[in-house]
């Protein structure tokens, strides 16, 4: 009984001593395997997953510790669930990164990666993460990459694995090719664009980067080694209907995939030389056709905004009619894609319209004639295609560190596979492994690892001396983790069956087009080889957000990574691990300030000294603690499967703070700890053992069951948040009213790409009573809303009209100088530039009245409409009336710029054009604001809803 309880409370004192606490545990986790489950017999397998980290010289920075406690607690808390948790743990060794640093500081990159993984190791094991060391994997092993180079001998046999002299990327400073992937915006690589030989160069949308180093990438003709992904393509989009993925990842997967339909139309040319081939998915414009435009490597720029063109000189005629169309080489059309050439439509494509006002080009308005789709193929001017953006996988690298790839080139008899039994290739020790930039691999300037004999006739032959992508070493890893210990196989058949596939991959979104979809590609291939029973590796990933540092993205240039040794040493595992997980949302960008953790600190000395000198009472406890302990574990069980750890977290401090004030007895500790383990497993299983007396491990004791009958309370407490951080509290009285008068706090959210929604808080105000419900419906109801701040004494009054869906309040704190910013990055974590002006219509204003108090805002939503505000301080007042005109927001029915791109015409300019114009009173703006033009307003103006 709690007798027992009370005994144990000294025996450790009041002081939490989680250096010693935690190196505790983990050395008896270790010693008694708690988190090594048997692989040969799963009673009730859970494979958890965490995306391996690249293990940098720097090691884990605190990103890596959000995302990799992330996945752990799920793990622990899976694990309590009753199932056999495999947690295994690796390092994708290989690559670039590691093989630059290895040259900075002049050393073998052998030795460089393993000092750089037993650091990480190190500090894995001191975040307390319940992983699976058995099964440790690292790419760069040549027991790993045995098999890598088997994968590949496994894609030449299926005739999937080929070499071809191919136009490619080039970064002069990697000196490597790189993948389309791989080169990106200076944006988007987040780096200050240089030239070749390192100097920063002026930045413009027209530069093409390496998206490691940020230098301007080149061209240049090579033989290079290619999988072939494009045979996969349309399984590729097709999978991804039955995994359970987040809407973002699929689409930027469909986006790279780019599947299109249309028709392959021949244009003969004038002079009679041959004829020009496009690719067209509106051939029902083809009487509409002015111009031809050909794809042009020099020219060729995505991301620019201007339409840039030469003329060549040429004429193609239009098939039917004869009409004389200029060829143009421009910039807007992609190499490689289609034909490379398309046919200008002015009157009804919007980039076409730009290049032919430009260049002074015809311009044919006529309707699109459906029956030309027939017409053109039984005239035999063309047939129906379907085309694809994706392109074929380039796997080779002329770089040192990586995989070399098992092909030998013989005179008599072309390439030839090394046998399996030969395998691994081993990569040999050289100290001149710099890449020079020659188009050749560092290998190229050995014989002794070239010059071989071949496989099949036995004549002189040459090894190749690139190695493979380190993308290659990833794609498969997943499934060496089980079988690591297999020496014969790359993964066992039956433990692979036993385990595969991942129930839940854990990773960043960022890797939504590479890493994801050649995982995909190579997992699909091993199915059609049917040495794997599933083609679709990961059924569910969920994509956690990127953490920042007060305010910014952590880099190196800015000093402001995390180093989480530093706060592990201070304040223990178990605190770093509740304040990442309470910084907001996993799929968030939380933002980590030194001043939380001090703040989490406290909670876990609070949470210490209540069990071990715990508010005890005779007896059951009352009412109030039994509906909040059963509230508590109905909430974090909801939340712990929807990745809400944040929230989670802050209704187990309420019920702290329940127990605190009321009260509580052994039971309820138990419960209370078990919900704290999978977040503080240190601190929980300490108390589980040593103060409550339960048998070792709490780990494996089972989660806790609330009663829904036990949850009814007198009071609910609502607690209010704004970007997934808990603001305040707020208890109200469990009674309904029906009167149309409400308290509300309301603040503005800013969606990506969207224009502006928001979060409407209600409390219903009757006789002294209020009521709260999560959500509550209306059929178009005026309302009039009175808001009352409680600091500073500022009022609004608000009347707006109200239907469907009512959502959870929020409240900011505005600060003087940088008011509209903080709002829309509290509300959001977006740019603030696009709502920049509606904000300064009302909000401004508004805020002028209250700098450094909370300021009450009025919503707009798809369920809401303010149709006019008031907020007064003292005896000064703003007003803003607001008529379905003057304030209704033009929503084009889509949420993403990929969707935007999707609209007949658009394309990608256009779409951020949309975005950047806003506000618009009324659909017409978007042509006089200069976003769009009225030929393409016309096109898409049944996609748009006024609000």
């Amino acid at each position: 009984m709690y007798a027992k309880v009370i005994k144990l409370t000294n025996m450790n004192g009041i002081k939490y001593d989680h250096a010693k606490i935690e190196k505790k545990w983990q050395e008896k986790w270790e010693k008694e395997k708690i988190y090594f489950p048997d692989l040969s017999r799963p009673d009730n397998k859970y494979y958890n997953l965490w995306m391996f980290p690249y293990p940098s010289a720097e090691g884990l920075h605190a990103g890596h510790a959000f995302a990799s406690t992330g996945s752990d607690v799920f793990g622990r808390f899976m694990r309590m669930h009753g199932k056999d948790v495999f947690q295994p743990i690796g390092y994708d060794s290989f690559g670039i990164h590691s093989e630059n640093y290895a040259i900075k500081i002049g050393e073998d990159p052998h030795k460089v990666v393993r000092r750089t993984t037993k650091h990480y190791e190190e500090q894995m094991r001191s975040l307390g993460h319940g992983y699976d060391w058995t099964h440790t994997v690292t790419t760069s092993d040549p027991d790993y990459y045995r098999w890598t180079q088997w994968l590949f001998l496994k894609m030449w046999e299926a005739g999937l694995a080929y070499k071809k002299k191919a136009t490619v990327n080039f970064c002069p400073s990697c000196k490597t090719v790189l993948a389309d992937e791989q080169v990106v915006t200076p944006a988007a690589a987040g780096k200050e664009p240089k030239d070749a030989a390192g100097k920063s160069i002026t930045n413009s949308e027209e530069l093409k980067v390496c998206e490691r180093c940020g230098t301007v990438v080149e061209k240049k003709d090579l033989d290079q080694w290619f999988f072939k992904i494009t045979k996969y393509a349309d399984r590729l989009l097709e999978g991804l209907e039955k995994i359970d993925w987040s809407t973002r990842v699929k689409l930027a997967q469909k986006n790279w995939i780019g599947k299109s339909q249309g028709m392959l139309i021949k244009f003969e040319t004038e002079n009679g030389d041959g004829e020009i081939e496009v690719f067209t998915t509106r051939p029902d414009t083809l009487n509409a056709a002015t111009f031809i435009a050909i794809a042009d490597e020099g020219l060729y720029n995505q991301e620019s905004s201007e339409k840039v063109g030469e003329f060549t000189g040429k004429y193609a005629l239009e098939p039917f009619s004869k009409r004389r169309l200029p060829v143009w080489k421009t910039n807007y059309v992609a190499p490689g894609y289609g034909t490379g050439a398309i046919m200008g439509v002015p009157a009804h494509d919007e980039r076409d319209m730009e290049f032919a006002e430009k260049y002074h080009l015809d311009i044919v308005q006529k309707d699109p004639d459906k029956n030309l789709w027939q017409e053109i193929s039984e005239k035999g001017f063309g047939k129906k295609h379907t085309n694809y953006h994706l392109r074929d996988w380039l796997v080779s690298r002329q770089r040192y560190w990586g995989a070399p790839i098992p092909m030998v080139d013989c005179p008599e008899c072309g390439w030839v596979p090394v046998p399996e039994k030969d395998l691994p290739v081993i990569l040999p020790n050289i100290s001149d492994y710099k890449p020079e930039g020659t188009g050749k691999g560092p290998l190229a300037n050995h014989k002794e690892f070239y010059q071989v004999k071949c496989p099949k006739c036995g004549g002189d032959a040459t090894r190749e001396t690139d190695v493979m992508d380190t993308f290659v070493d990833s794609s498969w890893y997943f499934l060496r983790y089980p079988s690591s210990d297999r020496e014969s196989v790359p993964f066992d058949g039956e433990v692979t069956r036993n385990w595969l596939p991942v129930d839940l991959y854990f990773g960043g979104a960022e890797h939504s087009v590479l890493h994801l979809m050649y995982a995909r590609f190579v997992t699909k291939v091993l199915f059609d080889l049917k040495l794997l029973s599933f083609d679709e590796p990961f059924p569910k990933f969920f994509a956690h957000g990127l953490m920042i540092k007060d305010g910014a993205k952590m880099s190196k240039s800015r000093g402001n990574v995390v180093n989480p040794d530093q706060y592990v040493s201070k304040f223990g595992a178990d605190t770093l691990r509740l304040y990442v997980m309470f910084l907001g949302p996993m799929d968030a960008s939380p933002d980590f300030r030194d001043s939380g953790i001090e703040g989490m600190q406290r909670f876990v000395t609070r949470l210490w000294k209540l069990f071990n000198q715990p508010n005890t009472i005779d007896g059951q406890p009352s009412k109030g603690v039994v509906s909040k302990l059963n509230q508590t574990i109905k909430k974090v069980t909801e939340d712990m499967y929807n990745f809400k750890y944040n929230t989670a977290i802050a209704s187990i401090m309420e019920l702290v703070n329940t127990i605190s004030d009321k009260g509580s007895n052994e039971e309820v500790l138990r419960s209370l700890c078990l919900l704290v383990a999978p977040f503080a497993p240190h601190l929980a299983e300490e108390v589980w053992v040593e103060v409550l007396g339960q048998p070792f491990s709490i780990h494996k004791a089972s989660w806790p069951k609330y009663d829904d009958s036990k949850i009814a309370s007198d009071t609910v407490t609502i607690v209010i948040q704004i970007n997934g951080k808990v603001r305040s509290q707020l208890v109200v009285g469990n009674k309904q009213s029906t009167i149309q008068k409400f308290y509300f706090d309301g603040f503005l959210l800013k969606y990506r790409y969207h224009l502006l929604i928001a979060l409407i808080g209600i409390i219903l105000i009757s006789a002294g009573f209020l009521f709260f419900k999560k959500s509550l419906n209306f059929s178009s109801t005026k309302v009039e809303i009175l808001q009352t701040s409680s600091e500073g004494g500022a009022t609004s009054e608000i009347t707006a009209e109200i239907s469907g869906e009512v959502i959870i309040p929020g409240v900011y704190k505005l600060s003087p100088g940088s008011r509209i910013d903080d709002l829309l990055i509290a509300s959001g974590g977006f740019s603030v530039d696009a709502d920049r002006v509606w904000a300064d219509k009302y909000l401004n204003r508004a805020a002028k009245l209250t700098d450094g108090q909370k300021i009450y805002i009025p919503s707009v939503s798809e369920h809401s409409n303010v149709l006019s505000a008031k907020t007064t301080v003292g005896d000064q007042s703003v007003s803003s009336s607001f008529s379905t005109d003057s304030n209704a927001l033009v929503n084009i029915n889509t949420a993403t710029l990929q969707d935007l791109d999707s609209l007949p015409g658009i394309g990608p300019t256009y779409a951020q054009k949309i975005t950047e114009h806003r506000p618009y009173s009324k659909p017409e703006d978007l042509v006089t604001s200069g976003a769009i033009t009225q030929t393409l307003y016309e096109k898409i103006k049944n996609n748009i809803t006024v609000y």
